[in-house]
C-alpha cells in the first residue's frame, strides 16, 4: 500500500501484521488454550501470550530450542536426547513438516537472518491441547535474496569451511530430518512444484504491472524502480539450480 505522513508520502509499504494475541484470534479465532512466543533472537524469546510456559516450551529444553544465554552461546537447560529419541520428540511437539519447509523456503530465498540460519526472526504458537503440534511463523524477511551460492545446511566461507547454527547441527545434520528436509527442498522446487522456475515466474509476471507503477514513484524504493523483476527471475533460476546440486552433494553430510 501507499502509505502518507500529515500529507507527505512516505512510500510503498506491505501491511505486516502484528505479532501479538490478534495473531492468534486471526487464526485460530481465539488466545485460549495457547501460547505465542515472538523469538527476536536465538535464545531470547518474549511471552506474548499466555501464562508461562506452555508444556511444548517446558519439553523442549534442550538446544536449540532452550539456549543459555551467555558469551559464546550456550546450552540448553536439559541434557541434549540421543538421534532417535531427537526424533520422537520432536515429531511429539512440533509440526516438522511444517517447520521444515519454512527451513526450505529461507534456503531457496537464501533468507541468512531467519530460524535455521539465525534462530531469530519467528513466532510460535503452542498448544494445551496435546493432540496440537507447535507451529512456526517468519517474520522481517529483509535479509533474502542477497548471495547466491550460501549453503542450504550452513553458512559457507569463500573458502568451503561450514558454520553451523544450533537449528542446523541439532536438526539438518539429524539423518531422518535432512532426507526429510531435502525431499522438501526438491518437492517445492521440481517441475510441478510451488516454486519451480515456472511458477515463480508466471507470479513475477503478474505482480510486475500490479506494483511497477507505484514502485516507480516510490522516493526510496532504489533499484528496484525498473528491472529488478528480470533480475530477480533470473537471480532465482541460478539459486534452484544450485539448491539442486547441493542437495545431490549432501554437504555437509549429516550425522550417521
Amino acid at each position: 500500500m501507499k502509505v502518507y505522513l500529515n500529507g507527505t508520502y512516505i512510500g510503498v509499504y506491505v501491511n505486516a501484521e502484528q505479532r501479538n494475541k490478534q495473531f492468534l484470534r486471526n487464526r485460530f479465532g481465539t488466545t485460549s488454550d495457547m501460547w505465542l512466543y515472538d523469538m527476536g533472537d536465538i535464545g531470547q524469546w518474549e511471552l506474548e501470550s499466555g501464562d508461562p510456559h506452555s508444556p511444548t516450551f517446558n519439553a523442549l529444553c534442550f538446544s536449540p530450542f532452550q539456549l543459555v544465554a551467555k558469551k559464546g552461546g550456550g546450552t540448553g537447560t536439559c541434557p541434549q536426547p540421543s538421534d532417535a529419541q531427537l526424533e520422537s520428540l520432536l515429531n511429539q511437539y512440533i509440526d516438522m513438516r511444517a517447520m521444515l519447509v519454512q527451513g526450505a523456503v529461507d534456503a531457496i530465498t537464501n533468507n541468512r537472518d531467519a530460524l535455521f540460519t539465525h534462530g531469530k526472526n519467528v513466532l510460535f504458537v503452542d498448544f494445551a491441547d496435546p493432540s496440537r503440534r507447535r507451529v512456526y511463523y517468519p517474520w522481517d524477511l529483509d535479509a533474502v535474496f542477497r548471495t547466491i551460492d550460501n549453503n542450504i545446511y550452513a553458512t559457507n566461507s569463500a573458502k568451503n569451511k561450514y558454520t553451523q547454527s544450533p537449528y542446523q547441527s541439532v536438526i539438518l545434520n539429524h539423518p531422518a530430518f535432512r532426507q526429510q528436509y531435502n525431499q522438501l527442498l526438491l518437492g517445492l522446487i521440481g517441475f510441478a512444484g510451488p516454486l519451480s522456475i515456472a511458477r515463480i515466474n508466471a507470479f513475477l509476471d503478474a505482480a510486475e504491472p500490479a506494483v511497477q507503477a507505484a514502485l516507480a514513484t516510490d522516493p526510496y524504493v532504489g533499484s528496484f524502480r525498473s528491472g529488478q523483476f528480470g533480475s530477480l527471475k533470473i537471480y532465482l533460476a541460478k539459486r534452484i539450480s544450485i539448491i539442486e546440486a547441493q542437495v545431490a552433494a549432501n554437504v555437509p553430510a549429516p550425522r550417521t
